[in-house]
């Protein structure tokens, strides 16, 4: 089963844009809103996006493409009577959608067993957070290299803490001390280049939080200065 978590980050970060702003006052936001949203049809498999679309046909259209990222009221019901609440965003639906076109992949760390299967188990707190859509508990259990149980990462960075660096012998002779020198700098080099590269991918969504947040004060910044100037 694949859920890209950056995508599933990235919905995250619109629906807190998107919190407490209508529609008018996200405007400027509407073009990436859409290119986002285009990105994960793109990826869903045709069921996800009829269900997707059935969804946003009962939020106001006043508010979309906004109310394909924002959460339904409390209490809300995908039929009445039915007791199916539905926590999520509209657009979860894609995220969880989908297409798995190569299940052999390892997909970037985006791929999780399958819901009923034996190695499911240790993955069902990640799989009922995405249910309630319990955004804190999601963002637990994406790491920077894939989707990760949170209490086996904690107990493997407490093991290599508490085990500590090996103790390396000092060079012997000037010239195995310089062939070493450069070695640790061409390995800091990739560290670094690794460094910059995941923070690309799993960073992203904190990227665009700030910068769409920029771009929402921006117009309100403009009109003020112009204020401002008026004599």
């Amino acid at each position: 089963m694949l859920i890209d978590r950056h995508h599933v980050s990235l919905l995250i970060d619109f629906g807190l844009i998107a919190q407490g702003k209508s529609a008018q006052q996200l405007a400027p936001l509407k073009d990436r809103l859409d290119a986002f949203l285009n990105t994960l049809g793109g990826a869903a498999s045709p069921a996800a996006r009829r269900a997707f679309a059935d969804r946003l046909q009962r939020m106001p259209k006043d508010d979309r493409p906004w109310s394909a990222v924002r959460r339904p009221d409390p209490g809300t019901h995908l039929t009445p009577g039915t007791g199916a609440s539905l926590d999520a965003p509209p657009a979860a639906l894609l995220v969880r959608g989908q297409e798995d076109d190569d299940p052999d992949g390892e997909e970037d760390g985006n791929r999780l067993p399958s819901p009923g299967t034996a190695a499911a188990g240790p993955w069902a707190p990640l799989e009922d957070a995405l249910d309630r859509w319990d955004t804190a508990e999601i963002l637990r259990w994406a790491g920077p290299l894939g989707w990760q149980q949170p209490d086996l990462a904690m107990d493997r960075m407490q093991d290599a803490e508490l085990a500590g660096p090996s103790p390396t012998p000092e060079p012997s002779t000037p010239t195995e001390a310089a062939s070493r020198a450069a070695q640790e700098a061409d390995a800091r080099s990739q560290k670094t280049l690794r460094a910059a590269g995941i923070a690309a991918a799993a960073g992203g969504a904190g990227a665009l939080l700030w910068g769409l947040g920029r771009a929402l004060v921006r117009p309100a910044l403009t009109s003020q200065d112009a204020k401002d100037d008026t004599p």
